[in-house]
């Protein structure tokens, strides 16, 4: 009885700051860029440095802009750099239900001459964007200078075939 006593006191103990903490709202942390409107949503934008080609930072997987802070302000010094956070991460508002390759390129190239940022860019993508830049590169070819893939895999559904002993 009493070691239960001693657990209930102890979960009480470690539960009650985190009951009692408040939540942080969306302004206690504002975006370093700036929110740009693509159509009845907006997605956080964040550039830096001056020059051409411009490069356009895209994260992968669920990582946002904040993932390139170092790489950013390095290439900053001899170019124009962009990230930005694909819909529903980091601080850009939710997208469609679904979020498909297609709606990703559309919302990039929205963004892109919504920002008033000039072509041809150079994409620069970590792990499964690489699936994203490379379907933009297909459907506006003319907008790209280059594509540069970082930790990331430039095919999907790539096999590997091996000879029958």
């Amino acid at each position: 009885m009493r070691s239960l006593l001693s657990i209930a006191v102890v979960i009480v103990a470690l539960t009650t700051p985190a009951r009692t903490q408040q939540k942080a709202s969306p302004e206690s942390y504002p975006p370093p860029g700036r929110l740009i409107d693509i159509g009845g949503r907006k997605l956080h934008w964040y550039c830096t440095g001056k020059g051409t080609p411009t490069v356009i930072l895209i994260a992968g997987g669920g990582a946002f802009s904040i993932d390139w802070a170092l790489v950013q302000p390095k290439v900053a010094v001899s170019t124009r750099i962009c990230s930005y956070d694909r819909a529903g991460l980091g601080w850009s508002d939710p997208g469609p239900a679904e979020d498909t390759v297609e709606q990703t390129v559309s919302d990039l190239h929205a963004l892109l001459h919504a920002s008033g940022e000039h072509e041809p860019y150079v994409l620069v993508v970590a792990s499964i964007a690489g699936i994203f830049i490379q379907a933009y590169q297909r459907v506006f070819p003319t907008d790209v200078a280059a594509l540069v893939f970082t930790n990331s895999s430039n095919r999907i559904g790539f096999q590997v075939k091996t000879r029958a002993a």
